[in-house]
């Protein structure tokens, strides 16, 4: 499977590959305006995320699937964990906080 970050301007990182039954972890912090979500660029600049896709390697655009952040953006908690399954169509659960 591979996720990718989508930030605004067509700018994008990877988070990936993740081989079946792995995890991967992406550090968020939250900003202005409120429900904004940001990581740091190479450069140390905040870059807002717009959204976090994944997919299957082998059939990616056909595979999509988007990761909810409305979740993340709601709630003032600080660690949410998400699964994203699939076989030909990935399907991504909704962030639930994680303990």
């Amino acid at each position: 499977m591979r996720c990718m970050i989508l930030f605004g301007h067509w700018v994008t990182q990877d988070v990936g590959p993740i081989a079946a039954g792995g995890s991967a972890t992406v550090s968020m912090w939250r900003g202005q305006p409120a429900g904004a979500l940001y990581i740091p660029r190479f450069d140390g600049r905040k870059m807002m995320i717009e959204n976090v896709i994944c997919g299957d390697v082998t059939a990616w655009a056909e595979s999509l699937d988007q990761i909810r952040l409305s979740p993340l953006r709601e709630s003032a908690d600080s660690r949410f964990a998400t699964s994203c399954t699939g076989a030909g169509r990935v399907s991504c659960s909704p962030p639930v906080e994680a303990r």
